[in-house]
C-alpha cells in the first residue's frame, strides 16, 4: 500500500499533466517517460507481465544529483493500481499528443478539401521477393 505523500503525488502529476502543465520526455528505457523537476526527476514507465506475470507500473524518484531514491511498484492487484495506470496512461498521451492528433484529424474530415495523400504503386522492381 501507498504511503498518503506518494498517491498524493501521484496525483498531483496526473493533475498537471491532464492540464498540460507538464512536460514529459522519453526517457533511454523503452516505454519509460520522465519529468525533469529542479528538485529531482519522476519517470513512469508499464510492463504489462512482470515477475508475477502481473501488469505494472513502476515510478521512480530520483534527487538532484540523479541518484535513484525510491521506486515504487504498483502490481495490477494493488489498490493504487488504478490511480498509477491512469498516470501512466495520461503521460503516454500527453507525450505523444493522442489527443491534438485526433483533434487534427477531425479538423481534417470536417473541412471540405480532399484529404489524404497519392503515393505512387512500387515498380515491381523495387519488390523485395
Amino acid at each position: 500500500m501507498l504511503s498518503e505523500k506518494y498517491i498524493g503525488l501521484i496525483k498531483k502529476l496526473f493533475e498537471k499533466t491532464k492540464s498540460k502543465a507538464a512536460i514529459w520526455q522519453k526517457s533511454s528505457t523503452q516505454g519509460q517517460f520522465q519529468l525533469q523537476l529542479s528538485s529531482g526527476i519522476v519517470t513512469v514507465s508499464k510492463y504489462d507481465g512482470d515477475y508475477n506475470n502481473n501488469p505494472a507500473v513502476f515510478i521512480s524518484i530520483y534527487n538532484a544529483s540523479g541518484d535513484r531514491i525510491d521506486t515504487l511498484n504498483v502490481e495490477s492487484d494493488d489498490h493504487e493500481f488504478v490511480l498509477a495506470n491512469e498516470l501512466y496512461s495520461m503521460v503516454r498521451r500527453s507525450y505523444y499528443k493522442v489527443d491534438e492528433t485526433i483533434d487534427g484529424f477531425f479538423d481534417e474530415l470536417n473541412s471540405d478539401k480532399v484529404i489524404g495523400e497519392t503515393s505512387s504503386a512500387p515498380d515491381d522492381e523495387d519488390l523485395p521477393f
